[in-house]
């Protein structure tokens, strides 16, 4: 499942920012 790590990644990286 690359797709769901990448989205996991994703949300991680704009909570971050955001």
């Amino acid at each position: 499942m690359e797709a769901l790590v990448y989205t996991f990644l994703l949300v991680s990286t704009l909570g971050i920012i955001f």
